[in-house]
């Protein structure tokens, strides 16, 4: 395995963790204050458990048909699933809540404009897609043939069942090709 992957797969370990040690707080933290809350009341708190759900995804070749949505694969490791799933390129929520939703794409910077959205479609807007999070950038370095960059998006969203969420780029030729580098996922807080 080449140093260039090596390192990356080191990063997207390095976020995971982060992502999961903050996941254990957040429960830990729920439950203390049900606790506080009702003491009597043990159910509750130990119920909580079910309720965690968390899936990684890392990008699939080809990254998109054309339409800008990205291909993920679920099937790979690292990817884990649980509580979620995956399907037309897209996360179903099984379950009410609110939820971490988080995706990085390596691209290539060549004088071309780069759109990076997570979107949301949903039974309460007709199943139309809404546009969660976006980072849109234009970089145009002289001299210089190709830089890579990198768009991350995360943010915490109130989803129900039945809910999809989705990647998509403006021009999917720009997504970097290294699969470690791209990856898409949720969990709930």
């Amino acid at each position: 395995m080449n140093q260039f992957k090596k390192k990356n797969i080191q990063r997207l370990f390095y976020a995971l963790h982060i992502y999961l040690i903050k996941c254990y707080f957040i429960y830990f933290f729920d439950i203390s204050m049900k606790e506080n809350v009702t003491s009597t009341d043990h159910t509750a708190a130990g119920s909580c458990m079910m309720c965690v759900c968390v899936c990684v995804c890392v990008v699939a070749s080809p990254v998109s048909d054309g339409n800008g949505v990205l291909h993920w694969r679920a099937d790979s490791f690292p990817v884990f699933m649980r509580g979620l799933e995956y399907k037309d390129n897209s996360l179903y929520v099984q379950q009410d809540g609110y939820y971490y939703i988080f995706s990085k794409i390596a691209h290539l910077e060549n004088c071309n404009f780069f759109k990076h959205q997570v979107m949301q479609r949903t039974e309460r807007y007709s199943s139309k897609a809404i546009e969660l999070m976006q980072s849109s950038r234009f970089i145009c370095v002289p001299n210089k043939s190709q830089w890579r960059g990198n768009s991350y998006l995360g943010g915490i969203f109130q989803l129900f069942k039945g809910d999809g969420v989705f990647v998509k780029v403006n021009n999917s030729s720009q997504v970097h090709g290294e699969v470690y580098e791209n990856f898409f996922g949720a969990f709930m807080v």
